[in-house]
């Protein structure tokens, strides 16, 4: 939760920006469980894969589990290739499945990426979006029409997700920034400082025994009591 009451996604420091909808890549990185298709096909994939990852990440939210999670990696390799995947009709704390939230998984679940919602063949390169009140949410960038069709999807219209507000109004909780927070954020800066001291003296040969020296060198300023109280 950012310091404005905002829930957002992070650690995307290996995401590649202005990605095309041409371009291909073939980086094979990540919880294999999140894996779209074409990226254990190995014949390239684009950024249609977000939008399978994102939608491993709800189901795991609503059920507490991934969707094609097996035994074994090879298990869940052939889980994705096969598009091999059930609903519950109940989640682990007992809420029913709601048939758009069903229609919206199902959509994006779609091992063939031209089937993929979000993925249409038909180019719209700006759409003048509107939220469930008929209010204009202003203009969308969107590539071959992938934002339009997912942000439209009655599963959003369902939950009464209000692009407008979502984007420019004030969350309903605001945290407040006390002082655990600074203690938390000094407690970082001592851990990258002590990093950046560990790699530069094992880049000059200087460290020995590989316990003692991350013990020694990589954790001296680590503040052990901070990390307990957060």
């Amino acid at each position: 939760m950012t310091e404005k009451g905002h829930i957002k996604l992070i650690d995307f420091n290996i995401a590649k920006n202005n990605f095309s909808k041409s371009q291909l890549t073939y980086t094979l990185i990540g919880n294999v469980e999140y894996f779209a298709p074409e990226q254990i096909s190995k014949n390239g994939y684009g950024y249609s894969v977000d939008f399978w990852q994102y939608t491993v990440l709800l189901y795991e939210l609503f059920y507490g589990y991934t969707a094609f999670v097996g035994k074994t990696n090879l298990e869940t390799y052939s889980n994705i290739l096969h598009g091999s995947y059930n609903f519950s009709l109940h989640n682990f704390i007992g809420h029913k499945i709601s048939r758009p939230f069903k229609l919206f998984i199902t959509a994006l679940f779609q091992i063939h990426v031209t089937a993929r919602l979000g993925n249409g063949v038909v180019h719209i390169p700006k759409i003048s979006m509107k939220n469930s009140n008929n209010r204009s949410v202003g203009n969308v960038n969107v590539c071959n029409g992938t934002i339009y069709y997912i942000m439209n999807h009655d599963f959003f219209k369902y939950h009464n997700i209000d692009w407008d507000d979502l984007t420019s109004n004030a969350a309903p909780i605001i945290p407040t920034v006390d002082d655990k927070w600074t203690l938390t954020d000094s407690a970082k800066k001592k851990r990258t400082s002590s990093v950046a001291r560990y790699e530069k003296m094992l880049r000059r040969g200087q460290l020995h025994d590989v316990y003692e020296d991350v013990v020694e060198i990589a954790f001296k300023d680590f503040d052990w009591e901070c990390m307990n109280n957060e």
